[in-house]
């Protein structure tokens, strides 16, 4: 019987299955030192892109309306007198006059301001020259007609070229109005005449005769009682009623209501003294709002003794103002309800206010002084000059 030998095995066959475990576990520890030390993960923020910026649209500029034709009365001594006319923006009374035929040969033309402008509304009473006064022949008037930047003044009296309409520059005074209509004549008492005034557009200059016992009107150059537009046919004849009744606006401003139509930002409503055209008055100052109007409103019974009621003032805007045509302020002027007057001022100095009232007595009246910027308000430094509201009687 043969008997059989046992062949060792290879080295490899032997010990294969410990390698196999060494490659594996080797395997597994690769993997984990692999994960253990990869890097982080990068997060990417994804940034929008900046807003284009649009321009915003350009504004495309309002005109300022122009304002409309004024109506205006004339009575008196003229070719077609009690004659309603309509006149363009910016008309003089000497236009109103050469609409109804001109002034009459007896047609006292030195007691009316034939450079004054117009008001929608406005009266025009031409007065004729009194019977016991001098006949002396009527002057021919004399009109420049005025350019861009210069004024319009009228100048009577005891001047080489009476009623003359001169063309000034802004700034002018009461001189230089003298020497543009000849300079003063022999007679002219300068004395009583304020040669340094400054004089604004539509001004009227009376220069005196030395003679003269008493001044046609308180100033040479802004007549209040002799105002064309609102005295009346006694105070053109020269027949002065008596005072009997003052209702100073200013001195009972605290009993005064203040209002806006719509909403009253902007608005400025107080009482103090006011420069216009350098001249310092006690006023009302009544900046309107940025939409609407400013009111201030007063409430007074009239006495039983008055027989005429006049409101008399002046209005302006407060020297600094940068105001131009363009943006002008309205001043109204309403007697219960109802508006009795009206202008626009885009100038920095005093304009002469009097309005005939209804004579009202033993009634209570509700005045309402009213400002607007129609719109624009900027620079409308709008103030009343020492407004009041006065009764008169008949003079003894």
């Amino acid at each position: 019987m043969s008997t059989l030998e046992t062949r060792p095995l290879p080295l490899l066959e032997r010990f294969r299955l410990p390698l196999l475990l060494i490659v594996a576990v080797a395997t597994l520890v690769g993997v984990a030192a692999l994960l253990h030390n990869r890097p982080k993960p990068v997060t990417i923020t994804v940034l929008p892109p900046e807003p284009t910026v649009i321009p915003s649209a350009t504004p495309i500029p309002t005109g300022t309306p122009t304002p409309g034709p004024y109506t205006v009365y004339v009575t008196g001594a003229v070719a077609s007198p009690e004659a309603v006319i309509t006149l363009p923006f910016g008309s003089r009374v000497l236009h109103a006059l050469e609409a109804v035929g001109g002034p009459l040969p007896g047609a006292d033309l030195e007691r009316i301001n034939l450079a004054g402008q117009l008001n929608d509304g406005d009266q025009i009473h031409v007065p004729a020259r009194q019977a016991d006064s001098v006949q002396t022949p009527a002057a021919t008037v004399i009109i420049v007609t005025p350019t861009p930047g210069t004024y319009a003044v009228y100048v009577v009296g005891e001047v080489m070229q009476p009623q003359s309409i001169v063309a000034l520059a802004v700034g002018s005074r009461v001189e230089d109005a003298i020497h543009a209509a000849g300079g003063p004549t022999d007679r002219a008492d300068l004395s009583r005449v304020n040669l340094s005034q400054v004089l604004g557009d539509g001004d009227y200059v009376y220069i005196p005769p030395l003679d003269d016992a008493a001044l046609i009107t308180p100033t040479p150059n802004r007549p209040m009682l002799m105002h064309i537009n609102y005295a009346t046919l006694e105070e053109l004849d020269g027949s002065q009623p008596q005072v009997v009744w003052r209702f100073d606006l200013v001195e009972q401003f605290a009993s005064a209501r203040q209002a806006s139509t719509q909403a009253p930002a902007g608005m400025e409503i107080k009482i103090g003294p006011a420069s216009s055209g350098g001249e310092l008055r006690p006023a009302i100052w009544e900046h309107p709002p940025v939409a609407g109007a400013a009111v201030v409103e007063y409430q007074f019974t009239v006495p039983m003794a008055v027989e005429r009621l006049h409101f008399r003032g002046s209005v302006g805007v407060r020297d600094g103002a940068l105001i131009s045509d363009n943006n002008p302020v309205a001043f109204r002027l309403v007697i219960n309800g109802h508006k009795l007057w009206s202008t626009l001022k885009a100038s920095c100095r005093w304009d002469p206010v009097e309005v005939v009232l209804p004579s009202l007595a033993g009634r209570e009246v509700t005045v309402q002084l009213v400002t607007d910027g129609l719109g624009d308000a900027r620079w409308n430094w709008a103030v009343w000059g020492d407004p009041q509201v006065v009764g008169f009687a008949s003079a003894t």
